[in-house]
């Protein structure tokens, strides 16, 4: 009998609160769950947006790039992909590693504007 992998998603939520200027990068730390030794794709989901504001979003660790800031919309998924199809597919370290999620707003969030997104990593022991 063969022994499959076992997996998990890791779901990081974000706010990008009001009075964050345009084009103001803004870093949020990250530590992949120690008992996955790696990250086999990411998503990105946003959970309110009610100004309709573009943003970037970038994922890095000290050795490099996972994802380069790229626009949101980019690394978000059409409802109608199969679920387990809906991430950006990786092969990247887990197991405690320390990432960073990067995010700049295209324009300034304004009151009663904040943004909240979730980064979904999808994880493999």
């Amino acid at each position: 009998m063969s022994k499959q992998a076992r997996k998990r998603n890791q779901v990081v939520e974000i706010t990008i609160p009001v009075g964050t200027t345009a084009g103001e990068v803004k870093t949020f730390p990250v530590t992949i769950d120690k008992e996955y030794s790696k990250i086999i794709g990411y998503k990105s989901e946003e959970v309110s947006n009610p100004a309709t504001f573009d943003y970037a979003i970038g994922i890095r660790n000290e050795a490099g790039y996972l994802t380069d800031m790229v626009m949101a919309n980019h690394l978000q998924t059409n409802p109608a992909t199969p679920m387990d199809k809906r991430y950006m597919e990786t092969d990247a370290p887990g197991g405690g590693i320390n990432y960073v999620i990067e995010y700049k707003p295209l324009q300034t969030v304004t009151a009663g504007n904040a943004i909240v997104f979730q980064v979904v990593f999808s994880l493999e022991k």
